[in-house]
């Protein structure tokens, strides 16, 4: 990364001949574009910021402006804006991914403390061009990472009423209850969700040692 003087004064930056902040005004370019964001009609300064590449980190300056420091997180695809970002005097309870780390491991404690649905997603569209490959491995790891940790919670919590209900007036209609047989042995329930394929090969090696429980949903799957 080369460091250069923008014609206002601002420091930008370059990989070659290709600048990741304007060469005339870095602090406005920013600025325009985070007012763009939070005119979406999805935007609140409440939800969960992720914010992706963000450079020098004036998109972060301006993010600090309207959200909590321990609500953002900084998802860095280079090390050296990861480094320039660290010099800066920014709060210490932001959330800093450093690019030489595990990128799984650090995504998985924000899995359980943050729904999907109040996640905000913000991305400088120059550094999603020049790092366009570690655009595409941040990017899917970061769903796969939540939707696993939370898929099954959040199907659970949005459907549980529904769910508790159905089973009462199914019980209501049988003419005959049945009764609960015993198992003697180890038993795996299957039902969709976001867990289900990563255990397929699990389920198949104790196929014959399991009694298999399976959900309609699932049937397909195995």
């Amino acid at each position: 990364m080369i460091l250069e003087t923008s014609r206002r004064g601002a420091p930008t930056a370059r990989l070659g001949s290709r600048y990741i902040h304007s060469k005339y005004d870095p602090e406005r370019e920013a600025c325009q574009l985070f007012e763009n964001f939070r005119s979406s009609s999805e935007y609140s300064s409440d939800k969960y910021l992720i914010i992706l590449e963000p450079g020098l980190g004036y998109i972060l300056t301006e993010a600090l402006k309207y959200h909590k420091p321990d609500r953002i997180m900084v998802l860095f695809y280079s090390t050296d804006t990861y480094r320039y970002c660290l010099s800066r005097d920014f709060p210490e309870d932001l959330h800093l991914y450093n690019p030489e780390e595990d990128l799984e491991a650090f995504l998985t404690p924000l899995a359980g403390k943050v729904d999907l649905r109040d996640l905000l997603f913000l991305e400088f569209p120059s550094a999603a061009s020049i790092f366009q490959e570690e655009q595409k491995y941040v990017r899917s790891r970061i769903m796969q990472t939540l939707s696993i940790n939370q898929g099954s919670e959040m199907t659970r919590q949005h459907f549980a009423g529904r769910w508790y209900l159905n089973s009462i007036r199914n019980f209501l209609y049988l003419d005959s209850p049945e009764k609960i047989i015993r198992i003697n042995g180890p038993v795996i329930l299957t039902a969709s969700g976001p867990t289900l394929e990563s255990s397929l090969d699990l389920i198949g090696r104790n196929r014959e040692r399991t009694v298999i429980a399976a959900l309609p949903s699932s049937l397909r799957a195995l």
